[in-house]
């Protein structure tokens, strides 16, 4: 963390730049063969806020924050046991993965990209099926009522 910390006080506004922290850690230290391993700071808050600055960090917790208000909005106007356990799992899934973000740089690998992002796109998917995102019924959700 120290050495994304160093990076965050060198570019505190825009950052070093996305995927720079192995790059830079190379140059820096005596372990330039570990680039190739997609060397991370082990904290993917960290790493974000060294790689893309304070506007890169506030633009990631923005979009966190989205996702739960989103979802807390499905869980109160959920239409059924289905849809608030499927809101909620997505939910849970999302919350294990920023806990786990705190010591872990998996998004910066790859490793966990699409699992992320799909759960952002399920939440929305559920939103759209129920009409439960915005308070109006969707032709889908309408539809699904009548059967």
């Amino acid at each position: 963390w120290a050495f994304a910390l160093l990076m965050y006080v060198q570019n505190p506004v825009l950052g070093a730049g996305h995927g720079m922290f192995a790059h830079m850690y190379v140059g820096e230290s005596f372990a330039a063969h570990l680039a190739q391993f997609q060397l991370g700071a082990h904290n993917e808050y960290v790493q974000i806020m060294a790689e893309m600055g304070t506007l890169g960090l506030l633009g990631w917790l923005w979009l966190l924050a989205a996702f739960y208000v989103y979802g807390f909005r499905l869980l109160r106007r959920a239409s059924g046991p289905y849809w608030y356990a499927l809101t909620a799992g997505i939910m849970a899934f999302q919350t294990a993965s920023n806990v786990h973000n705190l010591v872990g740089n998996f998004m910066a690998a790859g490793v966990w990209s699409l699992p992320f992002w799909l759960a952002y796109a399920a939440l929305a998917a559920i939103g759209h099926i129920t009409g439960g995102g915005d308070g109006e019924q969707t032709p889908a959700a309408t539809e699904s009522k009548r059967l």
